[in-house]
């Protein structure tokens, strides 16, 4: 029954109220596209001082930050931190570049943080589609990067993500990494059609997948520095698109504490499928 509605597209599409899947199969246009955004974006923002980087958001806007982090790992010529709260930590001043990322503009613990950090003295770069943020930036005269409305947050990754990639790019921070995310292009646009749901379960990883986790709580691992973030995005995604829980946790952290707790699962997770992100 489960395998009949994976396939069936009339179903998939009545479940699918907010257009996610058609979202998802213009991903790559949206790199291309976040990708021109970052190259032509107005920066004039002297950035000569800058000795740490704090990027600001939550949800959908804050997860860019996170794989921004991974992405660039020990290549990162300064330290990078993601923040998600109303508060910016103790250390920011005249020498942190503050990056506050809210797809609406008008989320309320990146507010908060904009007003601490400009209080503060902090350098700061805005990403938004406009709200109360393009509005606060215009009044401080700070650069503010401009990313299309009309998304749910969670569906704009690549334009949270890659144009403050190529500001730091920009702005000298990063090593020029723009060919590599060019070359990505391709390969989402291959795994789009792998996994399109015109693509059937017998020939569909995502399907398959999906088929394994039904009615099931998804454990989801994945190795610190790199791919902790996607099973951080993994469980967020399940929150979010399929209303369901999830759980994530990162190696090798987890061989020191919760890998014990497998011993003795409670009855209801003796057998739940773990999926392991690398």
């Amino acid at each position: 029954m489960v395998s009949e509605k994976l396939d069936d597209l009339i179903h998939l599409s009545e479940l699918d109220e907010r257009g996610i899947l058609n979202i998802l199969a213009r991903f790559d246009r949206q790199i291309e596209e976040a990708l021109q955004i970052g190259l032509t974006a107005d920066l004039p923002t002297d950035v000569s001082a800058v000795r740490n980087i704090v990027i600001s958001g939550l949800g959908g806007s804050a997860i860019g930050g996170d794989f921004l982090r991974a992405y660039l790992g020990r290549s990162l010529r300064l330290p990078m931190l993601v923040n998600r709260s109303y508060s910016i930590p103790g250390f920011v001043d005249e020498s942190t570049l503050v990056i506050l990322s809210s797809y609406s503009g008008n989320t309320e613990e990146t507010i908060s943080a904009f007003e601490e950090a400009r209080a503060a003295g902090a350098r700061l770069l805005c990403i938004t589609s406009g709200g109360q943020i393009e509005r606060m930036a215009e009044t401080a005269g700070c650069p503010c990067i401009k990313i299309p409305t009309g998304y749910p947050p969670r569906t704009a990754l690549a334009y949270s993500a890659i144009p403050v990639l190529q500001a730091l790019i920009r702005f000298g921070l990063v090593g020029d990494c723009s060919e590599e995310v060019r070359n990505s292009i391709t390969w989402v646009r291959h795994k789009i059609q792998l996994l399109a749901p015109e693509c059937p379960l017998v020939e569909n990883q995502a399907k398959a997948l999906a088929r394994s986790l039904y009615r099931k709580i998804p454990v989801i691992y994945g190795s610190q520095d790199r791919l902790d973030v996607i099973a951080t995005r993994w469980r967020c995604q399940v929150s979010e698109n399929a209303k369901q829980l999830a759980y994530s946790a990162s190696l090798p952290e987890m061989n020191h504490n919760e890998i014990v707790g497998w011993k003795h699962p409670t009855p209801g997770l003796r057998h739940p499928p773990g999926v392991l992100a690398g």
